[in-house]
């Protein structure tokens, strides 16, 4: 959330007007500039810029009169930022490196419309999205309410949405519909921002715009009793049901208020937990699901403005999940990130780094008659894919991925595995950033590693079909299995790595832990079993 605090000329008006001492502005989530060279100078994006999130106009700017809008100037950038929003730009470390008002000219282009289908607008509105439509153009035409689209918001919408676009909700659940924006360098086919009103008057009069396809929910395949298989991606929707919708138990304070919780986060060298109180957004409602986990947006307000800031918030489907299962989670992601440590050690030709995790407690809200636990952990911006599942599937166009895999069953002395690897390839700092890894443990290992873990049979899927690739050979882990493949980078200075050796010193870590215990003692009173 932003407070515009000045100059006063322009801002003091506003107070007047409004009645207001403090003048709000939300921002969306941010995601990454996607944009071209081209795109980015016609557009006025600062050419430092690699994050970006829509600033929504000044809450309350709805409810100036024409009379007040009148005395507005809104060719002034400032003005115009207050009364309409705009973007706002962020650089590698998270600083603002420009802002961009809305005003009408060049630069912004659209495609569409495109039909807004009523199962998004109710996810819109529940998880607090959509705001008061202020311009006047757009008001006259019947729209009251509107969103920025992010480009990897999933709202069932028929048309792809690679660089965001704008949702605007009417009265009338027909007449919604939402535009995708282009540029006019040939990436997209694009309609000038002039014309956007004008194109946008059609809509009331488009009650034959084509119908989405009908949706599947995201399969869930059981590997053994009490064991569930993660499918491969081309098996899997990962939408939420057109006639289902994921919220969070409800917030007892107003709609998109700041809410405190507290953050328990855990030290994998050090066996500690540590507690925080901070405060966050909530998105009520999910933006996607798995087969176990729903996923919401979530704002970290203790962070820096900017990406630091975004986080996902994840929450089991199953009511009675222990809570025990959201502490051992965070412990088996802080196990794969301390083995991503040292895979890098090994100057492998590109980093792997796995986000740390954190159990959110939100005493405002309650699940079961306790607070409610979320596991948390930083936005990953970028194209998300996911490169081996936990039961053997691989995909065969990278090779750190598997590599990594194979590395953590050396490394580990053959105690485990870490598979389930998704996440994004952060090319401009080669090193793949991983998410929410499942480890497959041997029997005597001493860690609560969720239902997910299938134990032998797991690791023995993953080497049924792993293919040792150049950095498994660079690396000097034994090959197991299928041919070797030689496709792809690897390290440098392959002849001068040593093989990877079991750290001595894991097995004893592995056994000092004991999430049960200290997960009690965390919650207190709030403890649930």
């Amino acid at each position: 959330v932003l407070e515009a605090v000045g100059p006063a000329e322009v801002v003091q008006p506003f107070r007047q007007a409004l009645k207001r001492e403090q003048l709000l502005i939300f921002l969306s989530p941010s995601h990454l500039v996607t944009y071209s060279a081209t795109s980015c100078a016609s557009a006025n994006i600062p050419p430092n810029a690699t994050t970006v999130a829509f600033a929504y106009p000044t809450e309350g700017a709805s409810q100036l009169s024409i009379d007040q809008r009148h005395c507005l100037d809104l060719l002034d950038g400032r003005q115009s930022f207050l009364v309409l929003g705009g973007f706002v730009y962020f650089d590698a470390e998270g600083k603002v490196t420009q802002i961009n008002a809305m005003v009408r000219g060049h630069g912004l282009n659209f495609e569409g419309p495109f039909e807004l289908p009523e199962v998004a607008v109710t996810q819109m509105h529940r998880s607090g999205r959509l705001h008061e439509v202020t311009s006047e153009n757009i008001r006259q035409m019947g729209a009251t309410k509107f969103a920025y689209l992010l480009p990897d918001d999933v709202f069932r919408l028929a048309k792809g949405l690679p660089y965001g676009g704008f949702a605007f909700v009417f009265p009338d659940s027909h007449c919604s519909c939402y535009f995708r924006i282009c540029f006019p360098d040939g990436e997209l086919t694009s309609t000038p921002l002039q014309l956007f009103a004008a194109q946008y008057s059609d809509v009331m009069h488009q009650h034959d715009l084509p119908k989405l396809p009908a949706s599947t929910k995201r399969d869930r395949v059981a590997g053994s009793t009490a064991a569930y298989v993660d499918p491969a991606p081309h098996l899997t929707n990962a939408l939420p049901s057109p006639d289902t919708l994921d919220v969070l138990p409800p917030l007892n304070q107003p709609t998109r208020s700041t809410e405190w919780a507290v953050k328990h986060s855990f030290d994998f060298l050090t066996h500690k937990w540590t507690s925080t109180q901070i405060p966050v957004l909530l998105d009520d409602a999910s933006f996607q699901q798995g087969s176990m986990r729903m996923a919401f947006h979530m704002k970290d307000l203790s962070q820096p403005l900017g990406p630091k800031q975004d986080y996902v918030a994840k929450f089991s489907k199953w009511a009675d999940e222990p809570a025990a299962t959201y502490f051992a989670d965070v412990e088996m992601q802080a196990i794969a990130a301390h083995m991503a440590q040292a895979y890098n050690r090994n100057d492998p030709p590109v980093s792997v780094e796995v986000v740390p995790a954190a159990v959110l407690q939100c005493p405002n809200r309650l699940h079961n008659g306790f607070p409610l636990l979320l596991n948390i952990e930083p936005y990953l911006c970028g194209s998300f894919r996911k490169s081996n599942n936990n039961y053997g599937w691989a995909a065969e166009d990278r090779n750190t991925p598997q590599a990594f895999s194979h590395f953590t069953y050396v490394f580990s002395n053959q105690l485990m595995v870490v598979v389930d690897i998704q996440g994004v390839c952060d090319k401009a700092n080669n090193i793949d950033r991983y998410t929410d890894p499942q480890i497959h443990t041997r029997a005597q290992v001493p860690m609560e590693s969720g239902s997910a873990d299938l134990n032998e049979e797991g690791i023995e899927k993953f080497f049924e079909t792993h293919q040792c690739n150049v950095i498994c050979r660079a690396l000097k882990l034994p090959a197991l299995q299928h041919k070797p493949s030689d496709v792809g980078t690897a390290p440098r200075q392959r002849n001068q790595i040593k093989a990877v050796t079991p750290d001595p010193h894991f097995s004893k870590q592995l056994r000092q832990m004991c999430v049960q215990e200290q997960a009690k003692q965390l919650l207190g009173t709030a403890w649930r079993s």
